[in-house]
């Protein structure tokens, strides 16, 4: 299906797996009930053999225990997770004051890490450039862990691109959640000044167990690719995987290229679910969709313990750091967080 090999990492005399990807074996659908235990791709595979591997050196800052998770009731069935030990043992976020800053290699970046947080490079086949160190696309693990091998894709590690979407790493980031054949497999954006914590270009990925709404929340047509979540408590924009991983990157850049223009913070999530006018069957099957939120900026640095609506949260994963907040608070909170109604219209 799609291959790997050892290949020698980026620093010192360690080696590091090489995972190559090619358009046409990618998941493009995977089934609804598909049992991990019996579907999990090579991709799949490797990232939990190489994280898990990281964990059992401790690489990662905290043993990752066995995450309390409660779905909340109500019509939106968020998931609220505790993880009490990201909030104190995890490295100070970065100052961020606009969407727009550019790189700074004085601040922390991931060139800086320590050679055993790289996992693998990830790498795609019809990618002409010269594999050189620079070219790189970097799979690192997250040492202060959010979920279930959580890493983080950085493309072409080494330019020191700051962390902005572009179309490239738009196609990256979608290859990477096709290459996987878990319904349970998300990749997260946030923007700066959208409670990224890092201005070096990357995305988040891990895997959770529990169904997100925002999978198969209702939608509406807005213009040509692109839809709107409909009743949803953060208005956001929709976008599916149509045959061309190309086609989806375009079109989610041509809308976060606005807000990134225009200074508004944003967050994506990519993740399985279900896909519009599939016809007969569509139930079975689930493919790629991906959820793109303007939201309200939020400057400076961010509280490591305090409930921050950033991309997780958006998507309806709520990671919790304290013992003490309570259920009916929570999906109050994304009103005074995300874009006002009068923003999203003028977006649309």
């Amino acid at each position: 299906m799609c291959s790997h090999r050892e290949k020698p990492a980026t620093r010192d005399n360690d080696r590091v797996w090489e995972y190559v990807v090619s358009d046409e074996k990618l998941h493009l659908r995977i089934s609804a009930s598909s049992h991990e235990s019996t579907s999990l791709s090579s991709f799949d595979l490797l990232l939990r053999r190489t994280w898990e591997d990281a964990a059992a050196k401790g690489v990662l800052r905290y043993k990752l225990p066995d995450l309390k998770t409660k779905v909340i009731p109500g019509p939106t069935q968020f998931v609220a997770q505790l993880n009490t030990r990201r909030a104190s043992q995890r490295r100070r976020p970065g100052h961020m004051a606009h969407v727009d800053q550019p790189f700074d290699e004085q601040q922390f970046n991931f060139t800086k890490i320590n050679s055993s947080e790289i996992l693998f490079s990830f790498v795609d086949q019809s990618d002409q450039r010269s594999p050189e160190n620079d070219k790189q696309h970097a799979v690192i693990v997250n040492v202060s862990p959010l979920e279930y091998c959580n890493v983080l894709l950085v493309p072409m590690l080494r330019a020191c691109q700051p962390q902005v979407l572009s179309v490239e790493s738009l196609k990256l980031a979608i290859l990477f959640a096709l290459s996987s054949t878990s319904r349970s497999f998300r990749v997260a954006f946030n923007s700066l000044c959208g409670f990224a914590s890092v201005n070096h270009l990357h995305y988040h990925a891990y895997y959770l167990d529990q169904k997100l709404p925002c999978e198969d929340w209702m939608v509406s047509h807005v213009a040509g690719p692109c839809y709107q979540l409909v009743d949803y408590p953060a208005r956001g924009f929709v976008f599916y995987y149509e045959g061309s991983v190309d086609m989806l990157a375009r079109s989610i850049h041509k809308v976060s290229s606005y807000f990134h223009s225009n200074n508004i913070a944003h967050n994506l999530m990519i993740t399985r679910g279900q896909v519009p006018h599939a016809g007969a069957g569509c139930e079975t099957f689930l493919g790629l969709r991906a959820l793109l939120w303007p939201r309200k900026s939020s400057v400076g640095v961010k509280s490591s313990s305090a409930f921050n609506v950033a991309v997780c949260e958006l998507a309806g994963h709520l990671p919790i750091y304290s013992i003490v907040v309570n259920d009916h608070i929570l999906p109050n909170i994304f009103h005074l967080k995300v874009s006002p109604n009068s923003l999203f219209n003028h977006l649309r």
